[in-house]
């Protein structure tokens, strides 16, 4: 099976948001995603496979988030595809000139691949919170 990465477009937040619908998680308004992230597809059908989204900041630490497999592919994939994939948002992130990586999640997966990749488990007490200013 051959994978591919391409960058984020406009047109991949509404499926970004139905995948989380699906998975029973909320969705972000579509203003809230940066226009900065990766997409790995199927390298002939070019379905999404995962997406992930990297905010950027004015200093040298960017926030890789929403990282969110498509509940409807069902190929198996190969063996650390999504810490390989979170390793290439990573480096993605350091080709934006970002010297430091933050984020955040509940998911156990996720979390054993981003120590896999050397990152440093801050806290276990932390919870997301967020506001939409009206």
């Amino acid at each position: 099976m051959e994978l591919e990465l391409r960058e984020i477009e406009s047109v991949d937040i509404p499926v970004v948001n139905n995948w989380l619908e699906q998975w029973k998680l909320n969705k972000l308004d579509e203003g809230m995603y940066p226009d900065t992230g990766l997409v790995l597809q199927h390298a002939f059908t070019k379905e999404g496979i995962y997406m992930g989204f990297v905010w950027c900041s004015n200093s040298k630490m960017a926030m890789i988030g929403f990282i969110t497999r498509n509940p409807n592919y069902k190929n198996k994939l190969p063996k650390q595809t999504r810490e390989k994939f979170i390793a290439d948002l990573s480096s993605y992130s350091r080709g934006l000139g970002f010297t430091h990586v933050i984020t955040w999640t509940d998911n156990k997966l996720l979390i054993n691949d981003f120590k896999n990749l050397g990152y440093t488990e801050t806290s276990d007490k932390v919870s997301e919170l967020i506001t939409k200013f009206i």
